[in-house]
């Protein structure tokens, strides 16, 4: 057997054409330091695991409000409602590939089975690392638009995943008018306007003032934090816990430790001796940076549809940081539970006999079960200083 038909066999025979245990698929994801491994700590795997044409759920988001007082003897009129609705978001389907060539096996030094090993961990570690950069900045953070990520026949056939900034928007009005999410149009199967149930919390702050941003990140814990009923009535109540992380850039993080700095006069660090403020918290809910929030261009701007990056002045309409106040019980990346890196058989095109492919698909999305559970700030003007 030559060298690269052994190889091939060899890449083939130590994995497998599944990775379909719930436990393995978030190990692998979890240990690479992103957004995505936030996402999933902490999930039953059984809830990031599905299957099925699309990803489905029922949410209530109205009240039936069919509670009322009565008098002694009086008749009744019972009516029934419909205060349950459907949500029905679609798969996104990613593809990678780990492709190599007879010549890097043929020519190859040392032990051959120590070679075998070490190009395999190569080839498969640029494989992961490529799709997982790509979930985490073309997926988590896309430009929110329609026609890729809701339409029922998307642009070009291509479906994007839903993307963080679909779900949790600044635009006012109820509709959630973003990327040619139009009044009248759904989100995951869901119209926003005719539901308000299915909008995320919003507010503004004064970019001018070195303290209003403080109140409004305050607010904005306050709203996302729901009461549930009492203990045993779970099911039928909002979720109880507070959001798990709040996500801004870089930038928006230094932003806020100055603005931090500036409503004390002594250092709290260190013996009062270092003006950081390291792993800033409010109500105990970390802040922490998204490194692709810095460039990502998921900001309105006056041109409708149109976004920019957060620093754009003279694009951005208004100017500064955003802060994602994120209720990871209620947002999940979801996984088709057989699409997970499937491998697909090694292929060998005609025109290129000696360099061989094997593709590796994984069906995938974004999903939210109660918007209201996640908001964002953001600046009513442009933030000073920023």
């Amino acid at each position: 057997m030559t060298l690269p038909a052994a190889y091939a066999e060899y890449a083939l025979a130590t994995d497998d054409a599944y990775l379909n245990s719930a436990g393995a698929v978030k190990d692998a994801i979890s240990y690479r330091n992103y957004g995505l491994r936030r996402m999933l700590e902490g999930k039953d795997p059984e809830k990031v695991l599905q299957n099925g044409k699309t990803i489905k759920n029922f949410l209530q988001l109205e009240d039936a409000a069919t509670a009322h007082f009565y008098g002694a003897g009086g008749t009744e009129s019972p009516t029934d409602p419909q205060v349950v609705t459907a949500m029905d978001t679609p798969w996104a389907f990613i593809r990678d590939d780990i492709t190599y060539d007879d010549e890097a096996i043929n020519l190859h030094e040392g032990d051959t089975a120590q070679m075998f090993f070490n190009l395999k961990r190569q080839y498969e570690q640029k494989c992961w690392l490529s799709k997982i950069n790509f979930i985490e900045t073309q997926g988590m953070w896309g430009t929110p638009t329609y026609a890729t990520m809701e339409a029922d026949t998307p642009t070009g056939g291509i479906r994007h995943m839903q993307s963080i900034p679909t779900l949790v928007t600044e635009e006012a009005n109820a509709a959630a008018v973003i990327g040619g999410y139009t009044s009248g149009l759904t989100l995951q199967g869901i119209d926003p306007e005719a539901k308000t149930g299915w909008q995320n919390q919003r507010k503004t702050y004064d970019g001018s003032s070195a303290t209003d941003i403080l109140k409004s990140l305050s607010f904005m814990a306050r709203k996302c934090k729901f009461t549930g009923l009492p203990l045993g009535k779970g099911m039928y109540s909002d979720k109880s816990s507070m959001p798990a992380v709040v996500w801004c850039s870089l930038e928006g993080l230094v932003w806020l430790e100055e603005k931090m700095r500036n409503v004390q006069d002594l250092f709290v660090y260190m013996g009062r001796q270092d003006p950081t403020y390291p792993n800033p918290t409010m109500y105990g809910i970390p802040i922490e940076e998204v490194d692709y929030l810095t460039t990502a261009t998921v900001f309105p701007t006056a041109a409708t549809s149109v976004y920019s990056t957060e620093g754009d002045t003279a694009g951005t309409t208004n100017a500064g940081p955003r802060y994602y106040f994120m209720n990871l019980s209620d947002i999940y990346f979801t996984i088709h539970s057989d699409m997970f890196f499937y491998r697909h058989p090694m292929r060998t095109p005609y025109e290129n006999p000696s360099r061989h492919t094997i593709y590796i698909d994984t069906y995938c999305n974004i999903t939210s079960e109660q918007r209201r559970t996640s908001g964002i700030v953001y600046p009513n003007v442009d933030a000073s200083g920023f």
